[in-house]
């Protein structure tokens, strides 16, 4: 990939993200300024305006000024939980200059702010500047704002219950679920379901549906009070991702000098699975990278075409959009970043409902504890991440320490607020499987995804590596499970997924030992699920991947494609060429593809599936059944 290509990529995602935030800061001026209560039609959303504005500050100082104002004239009126929770999001230096923002916030009264103002001089924390309002939303500096997020915190305090009740009047009376309300205003899903619960039973909001709570807010009665026009309620858009979104792609083309387009290739395939779901909910479309081999991605992100960049947020400042849909419109950005289109602004907002990629249903595990075993990495750390996505209390699993520590703090840089901790032990004994069970008593969902692999010809497999094999991979299911499974019957809930593979199905000559313990996982799912018959909502199932690039197979390739003299990508098309030719995928999955499906098995939802053996291997088995 060339530098200019990239130099480009980078101008256009700045671009973007300056016009974006000039538009906003513009609105929330005049609001403030001139108390233009028409502009409540306008959805900001202040913790990524003020942090997007942060981080381009160096490309346009201006943005800091206006950051800096709305430390003296808004900052009460901002969380700093969630300023907190996006502020992992964006790239690092953008944690740096929010440090003279906080400054500022402290000096003006707002102690709230102080763990951000780290260069601050204890003189200035110690009492509030003379003649400035105290902490908090009982005395909002701004009595007007443009955001409904904004009004409903100046009369309801700064908390997830006003900003839940902004999110369900923004969606103009349509029932959202907890899980849809949590995405919107990045608030844990627990979080979520207390304000939502909270603000039901104020009245304020009504609940609705049956097995799936969802609630939805009557915008009439409301819209005298907030100011809305002919009750016309604002647009509620996901904000947050876009800014998150063009932040980390200025700063991915920043830092490509001396990068391989493989490597820069594989952050831009990182980049839009971790923005997807605002690319579906704004109607953004991005090149999937699935589309796509290796390093070619590239022209797919990057962009073939030439255009001029612009972005349009919304109508102009002072106007009125009536009952329209209000919010995001990037328009001609067909280069250098992405390919940016949006439903019309003067679209109904009947004719966009929000979707959300990886919330198309309600898992409906809220309320469950789950252990993983193996959990480090690959297919069993994308598996807790997608569980406490769902709102689950995950319990991650590692040989050592240091291991499952680094493996905790990674989960909850990813979900925020998840409710995750850690148990280090050697599952392929059974010492390490009562470390478990003793600091675990119970779990609601258990996933046997440990194991090992060693490819070796036959007759050089000795005795301890069919025995290493079978502890691991099989006795650690065995034990845990036998352990687990009486406490979901006396519940009458429970889910148990072995992490089996095709190898199971098909047994691969470089490592019998292995595939031979896959089969028995799959045996042995089967029979204990015989054991569950009238125990109530109790399943289990095996799972069975395909070649995935876990940890262990992307070391594996990585090595053998040295002792070659070959990349990497050479490595993976030799593979499936020789190897695993009946692969229909024709590449390895993603441990994140795996883990849709084996959290879908754990789920409420997968009630009538038991006993079963269910396939993700990319079609590499040839049969239908």
């Amino acid at each position: 990939m060339s530098d200019a290509r990239v130099r480009r990529i980078s101008e256009c995602a700045r671009e973007a993200s300056v016009d974006a935030a000039w538009r906003q800061w513009a609105r929330l001026g005049a609001s403030a300024l001139h108390d233009a209560a028409a502009e409540a039609q306008a959805i900001v959303d202040p913790e990524a305006l003020l942090l997007s504005a942060l981080y381009f500050e160096p490309v346009e100082r201006r943005l800091g000024d206006f950051a800096y104002w709305w430390a003296e004239a808004g900052s009460t009126l901002l969380s700093v939980q969630r300023t907190k929770t996006l502020l992992k999001r964006f790239p690092p230096a953008t944690k740096t200059r929010l440090g003279g923002f906080a400054r500022r916030a402290v000096a003006a009264g707002d102690k709230r702010w102080r763990r951000y103002a780290t260069d601050e001089p204890e003189a200035e924390t110690k009492q509030d500047a003379p003649g400035r309002p105290g902490k908090g939303a009982d005395h909002p500096r701004l009595r007007s704002s443009p955001a409904l997020v904004l009004r409903l915190r100046a009369g309801f305090g700064v908390s997830a219950k006003a900003d839940v009740l902004a999110y369900l009047l923004g969606i103009d009376e349509r029932a959202a679920s907890v899980q849809e309300t949590a995405d919107a205003t990045a608030y844990s899903r627990a979080t979520v379901g207390g304000a939502l619960s909270d603000v039901a039973r104020a009245g304020f909001i009504r609940e609705t549906g049956h097995r799936s709570a969802r609630y939805v807010a009557a915008v009439r009665p409301w819209a005298p009070l907030l100011g809305f026009e002919n009750s016309a309620a604002p647009a509620w858009r996901y904000w947050a991702d876009l800014f998150v979104f063009l932040a980390q792609t200025a700063r991915w083309a920043e830092d490509a000098d001396g990068t391989s387009d493989y490597l820069l290739s594989s952050r831009a395939r990182d980049l839009y699975e971790e923005h997807q779901p605002a690319f579906e909910n704004n109607r953004i479309d991005v090149p999937r990278p699935d589309a796509y081999r290796g390093a070619a991605y590239l022209d797919g992100f990057g962009g073939n075409r030439s255009r001029a960049c612009a972005v349009d947020v919304g109508p102009p400042v002072g106007t009125s959009c009536g009952t329209c849909l209000p919010g995001w419109r990037f328009r001609g950005l067909e280069h250098g970043a992405v390919s940016l289109r949006t439903t019309p602004f003067d679209a109904p907002f009947t004719q966009t409902p929000f979707t959300h990629s990886h919330r198309l249903m309600d898992l409906q595990i809220a309320d469950k504890t789950a252990f993983i075993s193996g959990s480090t990495a690959g297919i069993g750390w994308a598996t807790a991440k997608r569980l406490a996505e769902e709102g689950a209390a995950v319990v991650l699993n590692g040989r050592t320490p240091e291991r499952v520590e680094d493996a905790v703090r990674r989960l909850d840089d990813a979900v925020p607020d998840a409710d995750v901790r850690g148990i280090a032990a050697d599952l392929g004994t059974a010492d390490g499987a009562k470390t478990v069970t003793d600091a675990l008593p119970e779990v609601d969902i258990l996933v046997n995804n440990v194991g090992i692999f060693e490819p070796a010809p036959f007759a050089e497999i000795d005795d301890a590596s069919w025995m290493r094999h079978w502890q691991v991979n099989v006795m650690s299911g065995v034990r845990l499970t036998r352990y687990y499974l009486p406490g979901m019957k006396d519940r009458g809930w429970g889910r148990v997924v072995f992490v089996s593979s095709e190898s199971g199905v098909q047994i691969p000559e470089e490592m019998i030992q292995y595939g031979v313990t896959k089969t028995a996982q799959v045996g042995l799912a089967r029979g204990i699920a015989e054991t569950t018959k009238g125990a109530g909502d109790v399943t289990v199932n095996s799972v069975l991947p395909g070649p995935t690039a876990s940890e262990g197979v992307s070391t594996f390739v990585a090595e053998r494609a040295e002792q070659e003299g070959l990349t990497p990508e050479e490595m993976e098309t030799l593979f499936f060429t020789e190897a695993r030719p009946s692969s229909l995928l024709q590449r390895f999955a993603e441990p994140e593809e795996v883990a849709h499906l084996i959290a879908y098995v754990c789920s409420a939802l997968a009630s009538a599936t038991n006993g079963a053996a269910l396939r993700v291997d990319g079609g590499v088995v040839r049969a239908a059944f």
